[in-house]
């Protein structure tokens, strides 16, 4: 489409030299915290942390309204704490511990969501997790007469086709979620 440029320039009046800055760098705001919760958790988990930067990147996926607000620093409520398990006991131990203490889970997978399933709730005043799955991303089984598999969640596509190609199968969901 050589001729697009200048008809969006001439006709519709596109100015595509106008810049458009992002605003200054967010800033997190003070977590809440379950201190029960917390010391429920104790040593059931492979990493845990409370800082600005990755709690502000676990509280939003890929929507266009999502990375609107990102870049220009509009998150209304971000999450208190991401927590990484390691195994599935320690989501078993969180998970549990989150019902008895009153503290809201939102799991991360790959954070490209575009449902908006990873926005925490602005007038939330519970403590909330972002439980990331990253560390748990093995094959657990594989049956291939009935073609079901045990995927552990926090596996990333492109390294579950690989993994699965080393097998001589395929999962099936490509090129879409690429």
């Amino acid at each position: 489409m050589p001729g697009l440029r200048s008809f969006m320039e001439e006709r519709v009046g596109l100015n595509v030299k106008f810049l458009s800055p992002p605003g200054p760098h967010p800033v997190a705001p003070e977590p809440i915290k379950n201190e029960a919760f917390l010391a429920a958790i104790k040593g059931h988990y492979n990493r845990i942390s409370f800082e600005g930067p990755e709690r502000y990147l676990h509280g939003h996926g890929h929507t266009a309204q999502e990375l609107f607000a990102l870049r220009y620093g509009k998150l209304d409520r971000v999450p208190d704490v991401v927590i990484w398990p390691g195994c599935h006991e320690h989501v078993e131990a969180i998970v549990k511990a989150a019902h008895e203490h009153n503290v809201v889970i939102i799991p991360y997978g790959g954070g490209t969501s575009v449902s908006h399933a990873l926005m925490c709730p602005a007038n939330e005043k519970r403590m909330i997790v972002s439980l990331d799955m990253h560390e748990m991303n093995a094959i657990k089984w594989v049956n291939r007469q009935s073609m079901l598999a045990c995927i552990e969640a926090g596996i990333v596509g492109k390294d579950l086709d690989q993994r699965l190609r080393q097998m001589g199968l395929v999962l099936g969901h490509e090129p879409d979620s690429m």
